[in-house]
């Protein structure tokens, strides 16, 4: 084998090589993203790119992930308001109701503000409302931050923590 030869040969493995590490990291570690809906607006609007771990710990009220709602080929970026065991509900406005209790909003120079999970998110109010729901535990109960845009657990009801491909590094006021 000629010297040259062997060494297209070598930059080729180490080509090979690099193209698995990098699709390793992906499917294992984490990849960017661009959300199409803005399910997160205003905190993340539509067509912003974001940071989805695969590596990650159990779900938390707060939390933004990104899921496959079961039975469908539908994925999107939602809230995690609730983690089962617990009773929830959606009062009109988007307004959540977990366990008696509903989420703590003020109104900000900027718009609105829920706290959930010890976080500040904003939202914006709206969409339909839900009749108190038992969720199980081990289920999730997603929310969007435009409210109005739903496509969350109203529509599709709760999901269980495997049915999140990974949760979403966003930027939000604390």
């Amino acid at each position: 084998m000629s010297p040259r030869r062997g060494s297209a040969l070598r930059s080729l493995g180490w080509a090979i090589a690099l193209v698995a590490a990098a699709l390793g990291f992906r499917a294992t570690v984490g990849s960017p993203l661009v959300v199409e809906s803005a399910t997160l607006s205003p905190t993340v609007l539509a067509g912003e790119w974001v940071w989805v771990w695969k590596l990650r710990a159990e779900a938390r009220p707060g939390d933004t992930v990104w899921v496959r709602w079961p039975g469908t080929p539908l994925t999107g970026a939602y809230r995690v308001i609730a983690v089962g065991p617990a009773m929830v509900a959606v009062s009109e406005g988007g307004r959540p109701v977990v366990d008696g209790r509903a989420a703590r909003w003020h109104e900000t120079s900027s718009g609105w503000v829920e706290e959930v999970g010890g976080r500040r998110v904003p939202v914006i109010p709206g969409g339909p409302s839900l009749a108190a729901t038992k969720l199980p535990a081990g289920q999730l109960f997603l929310l969007s931050d435009a409210r109005p845009i739903g496509g969350d657990s109203r529509v599709h009801g709760m999901i269980r923590e495997d049915a999140i491909l990974g949760a979403i590094s966003t930027s939000s006021p604390d």
